[in-house]
């Protein structure tokens, strides 16, 4: 890599993705790759190392048509994506931590190209919630008191979600885990009017001159447990809703131009309060320390380091091989990450995107 970061003398129209990601099978011993055709294109997912409990660290390359990095980031990933989960069907494995490791721009014919080598580590405000003295007293007192099945459930599904890479999954299990505290919730919630399916509003019977009524649904139930523990009328869970529905029958998460990080990110709060709030209805008020309760956000910031290189070419492509490997890690060193390693020169400089930086 060198030294100085310029700009790009030629505009970009191919871009190489380097995932990295785990398996829960190994190659063959003695085997490199595995390869595939996907659409005439041959592919090839690569073993780069072994776990301490035998899982397998997977690399995979793909050349994505795109102007933009950015661009090229959610064409390949949708692309990957598709791969893994047909290939989790065959055979039966499961594929997990899915990260982009590294964009090269892939022009044809050009001497010079950018190459954006990335490095995950979690959250500074994550790192200072360390286990410590302060947490103690928490639990010894959460332990303490007797909990409802639905709260011991909905935890389950609470860990569920910190433990997935997926953003679908995540969201999902922080779904499944408000849903089952309703289970918590008084079985005597007054009746709520009956409502018209074309206009939303109350029905009233011209015979019994009154608005007919029935006890909260359970979605009903987990709309109003959403709107008290945020006091937001209802609003996410409306787009919380939509986004089920749209996924349960074979669409997106979200829609085009939203952020899926943000959905997800905003219902993990959401389970968060939903779970304090049923704790402490159900065993008392419970003193929770501030720390605790901050907006959780398990997605790890990601440390850019950018770079050129000259490749030699083959009928005026690149070869993967060819990359150099990069190495460095990033180091905490009390205020913000630093990358290190015996690649990092004096003029080579991590740069961390804006909404990651705190």
């Amino acid at each position: 890599m060198a030294g100085n970061v310029v700009e790009a003398a030629n505009i970009m129209d191919a871009c190489l993705v380097r995932f990295e990601f785990i398996g829960s099978g190994t190659l063959p011993v003695g085997k490199e790759s595995f390869e595939f055709s996907v659409l005439g294109h041959r592919l090839s997912i690569r073993e780069v190392s072994r776990t301490d409990d035998f899982k397998a660290r997977l690399e995979m390359d793909l050349v994505c048509i795109a102007s933009e990095f950015d661009q090229a980031e959610r064409l390949a990933r949708k692309n990957v994506e598709n791969v893994l989960a047909f290939l989790s069907l065959i055979t039966s494995n499961h594929f997990s931590e899915l990260r982009v490791a590294r964009m090269t721009d892939w022009t044809r014919d050009i001497e010079e190209r950018e190459d954006r080598v990335f490095r995950y580590a979690p959250k500074p405000n994550v790192l200072s919630r360390s286990l410590g003295g302060r947490f103690s007293d928490s639990l010894s007192t959460l332990l303490s008191r007797p909990h409802s099945p639905a709260v011991i459930n909905a935890l389950e599904w609470w860990n569920t979600a910190l433990s997935s890479n997926s953003p679908a999954e995540r969201f999902q299990a922080y779904w499944l885990c408000i849903e089952t505290l309703v289970g918590a919730m008084s079985p005597n919630q007054p009746k709520v009017p009956d409502k018209c399916k074309k206009c939303g509003n109350a029905l009233y019977c011209e015979s019994c001159k009154e608005h007919t009524t029935h006890r909260p649904f359970a979605s009903q139930k987990m709309r109003a447990l959403m709107s008290e523990a945020l006091d937001d009328n209802g609003a996410l869970y409306i787009r919380a809703e939509e986004a089920r529905h749209r996924v349960f029958h074979g669409g997106k998460l979200v829609s085009d131009g939203l952020n899926v990080g943000d959905l997800v990110n905003d219902m993990g709060h959401a389970a968060l309060e939903c779970l304090w709030l049923m704790i402490n209805k159900t065993t008392g008020h419970f003193d929770v320390h501030v720390e605790q309760r901050i907006r959780y956000n398990p997605i790890d910031i990601r440390l850019e380091l950018l770079g050129r290189h000259i490749l030699p070419l083959y009928d005026g492509w690149p070869r993967a091989e060819d990359l150099p490997p990069i190495d460095v890690r990033p180091v905490w060193n009390g205020e913000r990450y630093e990358l290190v390693g015996k690649d990092i020169d004096s003029g080579k400089f991590p740069r961390m995107r804006p909404d990651e930086a705190d």
